[in-house]
């Protein structure tokens, strides 16, 4: 089997050519539709409670630095990641990680609840 490298413009092309595809903008379409973003933000994510399959704390934003031997908080909003703070203990971080979902998700959360 001959191996092919593709130069700049035949990458370009090929681009071109599946942003016009019918399927793929439906696709793109559809999914913005469903995943409902208000003011920069996924709903079906804030409003998820599930935490993912790589998460070791057990709760969404913590994570235990190594070196440090702490917990870390942060919360991920409007495209940006906001630290809230280093702890010695998981409950520490879990409260901070609470008041920023208060702080943060919660008026879009509502938002949408009175626009629906």
């Amino acid at each position: 089997m001959k191996n092919s490298i593709l130069d700049y413009e035949q990458v370009n092309q090929i681009l071109d050519n599946f942003s016009k595809d019918k399927k793929f903008i439906e696709a793109k379409n559809n999914y913005r539709k469903n995943n409902f973003l208000k003011d920069g933000t996924s709903l079906a994510l804030i409003q998820s409670s599930k935490t993912r399959k790589n998460n070791s704390s057990g709760v969404t934003g913590i994570y235990l630095d190594k070196q440090l031997n702490k917990y870390r908080a942060r919360i991920y909003f409007k495209g940006k990641y906001i630290e809230l703070g280093v702890f010695k203990d998981l409950e520490n971080a879990k409260k901070a990680r609470l008041q920023a979902e208060e702080k943060y998700f919660k008026p879009i959360i509502d938002k949408y609840k009175e626009e629906h």
